[in-house]
């Protein structure tokens, strides 16, 4: 009579339990082995305690129910965006209230993937690529109660946040990643096979992030020597014999003068990037295939950066055990 008592069903229950967290384990290793596998894009880790708490308030469980806080647009790069994103999220935190309305800008100014309907469908703007929050504009109400709004804010943390400014871009920079649509993980995936073939990135691989262009009326721009400078002394300082290297500039003359300039042995990986206005999938997905590296040399007065800098402290160092390494060649500037 074993077959019929509370003790048999239990010891069912425990045994499914343990074969469905099996499976699960199963499926992760699948997803993180091969090398047509993504790792680091498909499981980005646990999300951490403040993580949660926006995905807690922007995903509530009544919309209509909810208040918000409704916020200009911030039409500049993508970069820009997400980060003044963060800032406000840091108001909205504060106030708790969930936040809305700065993620379209006009179609004029960013004509590419963020306004093509085959691509988004009826999402356009940062919605089109992120799933950063549950409700929308059509939530709110003409009940003054229900709403109220905000100017720009570009260093908003949060009231009860006292680890400063950078700390907080790296959560609220985790969070929007975190939520990218799979469409976006897919591509990412074909451009890292694109460009490292089918064995994918390899170890100690260099992650070096150009930006001239337009970006000397906002900051210093720095010659190609100090770019290959601190790759130079990575190298050295680590003995490594094998050295690739990948490139993301959208300026083919900062491209042209690496090349130029690098050591006769550096293997060299480059995509042209499109302007981080035109082409989005195509500037997120060198994102996603730069959190594969090891060592970092940025100027973080570039928003860009500075996403690569707080991706790389959130994602990569949380699965290779904190094995990056970063040269800042802009410190000062965050």
């Amino acid at each position: 009579h074993f077959f019929g008592t509370a003790e048999y069903f239990c010891g069912v229950m425990a045994f499914l339990r343990s074969l469905v967290a099996a499976l699960w384990l199963l499926t992760l290793a699948f997803r993180q082995t091969g090398a047509s596998k993504c790792p680091y894009y498909q499981t980005p880790g646990p999300m951490s305690p403040p993580v949660r708490a926006i995905y807690e308030l922007q995903h509530p469980a009544d919309c209509e129910a909810a208040k918000y806080v409704v916020f200009p647009s911030h039409p500049y790069g993508l970069g820009s965006m997400i980060h003044v994103w963060g800032a406000h999220m840091a108001i909205a935190l504060s106030q708790h209230r969930v936040q809305v309305g700065q993620e379209c800008i006009p179609p004029d100014h960013w004509p590419g993937e963020f306004h093509n309907p085959k691509l988004c469908g009826p999402r356009n703007c940062l919605l089109c690529v992120f799933d950063i929050v549950g409700c929308s504009v059509e939530n709110l109400t003409r009940d003054a109660r229900n709403y109220t709004t905000h100017g720009l804010d570009f260093r908003a943390v949060p009231s009860w946040w006292t680890a400063g400014v950078t700390a907080w871009r790296t959560v609220t920079t985790d969070y929007v990643l975190r939520m990218v649509r799979p469409f976006v993980l897919d591509y990412a995936c074909q451009i890292r096979a694109t460009l490292f073939g089918p064995e994918g990135v390899p170890r100690d691989t260099f992650l070096v992030h150009i930006r001239w262009g337009d970006k000397g009326s906002e900051m210093r721009l720095l010659p190609i020597t100090s770019y290959v400078t601190a790759v130079a002394q990575l190298v050295d300082r680590h003995n490594l014999t094998k050295v690739n290297i990948l490139v993301v500039t959208e300026d083919p003359t900062a491209w042209a003068a690496f090349q130029q300039a690098k050591r006769p042995s550096w293997r060299l990986v480059h995509m042209p990037a499109p302007h981080r206005r035109t082409n989005v999938l195509d500037v997120l997905a060198l994102l996603y295939v730069g959190l594969e590296a090891r060592f970092y040399v940025l100027t973080r007065g570039s928003n860009w950066s500075r996403m690569y800098d707080e991706l790389r402290r959130s994602r990569t160092d949380y699965f290779c055990g904190n094995c990056t390494e970063l040269v800042d060649l802009s410190p000062g500037e965050v």
